[in-house]
């Protein structure tokens, strides 16, 4: 149970602030943008295992619903702000 004051950050903060997420393509990925927030989320591909997206690009299709702004943070910013 986290008490407020108790840690020198609130964890969720830190979760946010730390960690990054490529999720698989069947996720609940507007549930994980949500909860994780899209600037954690990264589009990957575990190619050429089975249940992986032969075209990585393929993934932007399962984002179907969020803004254009959001794909594109999730397809490539993200990415290019964690590796430079």
């Amino acid at each position: 149970m986290y008490r407020p004051g108790a840690l020198p950050e609130d964890p969720v903060e830190t979760f946010q602030r730390c960690i990054w997420i490529s999720p698989h393509w069947e996720d609940d990925l507007e549930q994980l943008v949500e909860e994780a927030t899209a600037e954690r989320v990264v589009a990957g591909s575990d190619w050429p295992h089975y249940d992986s997206l032969a075209d990585p690009v393929s993934f932007a299709k399962y984002l179907d619903g969020m803004s254009e702004g959001t794909v594109r943070q999730i397809m490539r910013d993200n990415l290019h702000a964690l590796v430079g």
